[in-house]
């Protein structure tokens, strides 16, 4: 185990979530605060997640393409620079529909095309003779993510929502400063050989296209539909969930401490999640997080009180908390070596672009016409058909036989 890389790794992943939740657990308050309606909303996070789905394709095969000559620690620094730009910017805009939908966009575009930058980033260290604890780096963004969940949510009830952008800003800078200080990457060294399907995998040194491992990975390519259903399921039962927890009695600290939950639920796997994957394969383990995503849903729909629902997030112990410990070792074990940001970066936009996406269309429009109660019971069903395809996901061969 590498300590020094190790101990960087977590800082990054623990800088990226405490920014992430500002940018991606309170776009709802803040978009409220700011006088938009549910059907603005509604659209805003869906041309959010649509500039996710458009960039991530684009960011993703130029840092496969350029590895070794541009560093995706440099590509994080950049574009984390530009979503500094617009959150000073946003910071100052009140209820304006054109400013809104270019934050959006950048914020789409920067904040959340970064994830997959910073867990590929893992990846390519471990395919290169570095052996560092991904899970337990993850599980620091997790414990990040829910302490500043609650933070955010006491500066949003105390110094107004709209200042939480402020906050957003101050996390970029810390995030630009642990991606800077990461070490390079030894393309000299050989792959850790823990990888189910090595010998397999280094048949082949070619960078291959998105559409080719779409067409030629029957396995890989369920498995991203199952994430734009999961995704989507997932958008529409929490992105008004702050109206639950204030429709209970409850307020954005409350909301805080539910999304503290969720965020700590994901841990206890996160720190066994080495042992669990010797024992069950990755595609079952991803079938299990779909059935626990959909007792989530179901639990925070039906939840009488402000408590029950803050408890009701602990289901993600084995739904959500499984995705963001197993979606790198998706990759590692289904897909060949030097495809591996492009596929990370693909499950993140089929998750984080396409599906929410299409929950954030979905869900803006359910709420203003048909109420909150029923969107929340339409999530439910969509969830159910993520555990559908990902049933099927698990019988599909990894690769397509050539003829």
């Amino acid at each position: 185990m590498n300590k020094e890389i190790s101990i960087k790794y977590c800082f990054l992943q623990g800088m990226y979530w405490t920014l992430a939740a500002v940018a991606m657990a309170y776009t709802t308050p803040l978009l409220e605060a700011k006088g938009f309606t549910g059907i603005e909303i509604g659209y805003l996070s869906a041309v959010k997640y649509l500039s996710v789905i458009v960039f991530q394709m684009i960011i993703g095969t130029f840092a496969d393409k350029h590895s070794r000559t541009i560093p995706v620690k440099y590509i994080i620094i950049g574009l984390t620079v530009l979503g500094i730009i617009f959150a000073a910017l946003f910071w100052n805009t009140g209820h304006n529909m054109p400013m809104a939908t270019v934050s959006l966009v950048v914020f789409g575009a920067t904040i959340n095309c970064a994830s997959p930058l910073v867990d590929s980033l893992s990846i390519q260290y471990m395919n290169h003779g570095v052996k560092l604890n991904y899970t337990v780096s993850r599980a620091w963004g997790s414990v990040c993510w829910a302490v500043f969940c609650v933070v955010v949510g006491v500066i949003s009830d105390k110094l107004g929502t709209n200042n939480i952008l402020l906050f957003q800003i101050v996390g970029s800078v810390f995030f630009i400063i642990s991606a800077g200080i990461m070490n390079p990457i030894d393309y000299n060294k050989k792959p850790i050989e823990d990888i189910s399907n090595q010998k397999e995998k280094s048949k082949s040194q070619k960078i291959h296209s998105n559409w080719y491992l779409i067409k030629n990975f029957p396995k890989y390519t369920l498995f991203l539909m199952g994430m734009v259903l999961m995704f989507a399921a997932y958008n529409m039962n929490t992105t008004f969930l702050v109206n639950v927890v204030e429709n209970l009695g409850g307020n954005h600290f409350h909301y805080g401490m539910a999304q503290f939950v969720l965020s700590m639920a994901e841990v206890p796997v996160a720190l066994i999640f080495y042992r669990i994957r010797g024992r069950i394969s990755i595609d079952r383990l991803m079938l299990i997080c779909s059935i626990f995503a959909l007792f989530r849903a179901m639990a925070t729909t039906f939840a009488p009180n402000v408590p029950l629902l803050i408890l009701a997030q602990g289901f993600e112990i084995l739904g959500f908390g499984i995705y963001y410990a197993g979606a790198v070792f998706y990759v590692m074990d289904y897909l060949p070596v030097n495809d591996s940001v492009k596929g990370t970066a693909l499950i993140n936009l089929a998750g984080m672009g396409l599906g929410d996406m299409t929950g954030s269309l979905l869900c803006g429009f359910l709420k203003e016409n048909f109420g909150l109660h029923n969107l929340m019971l339409d999530s439910i069903y969509v969830a159910v058909l993520s555990v559908v395809v990902m049933l099927i996901m698990t019988r599909m061969p990894v690769r397509r036989e050539k003829k």
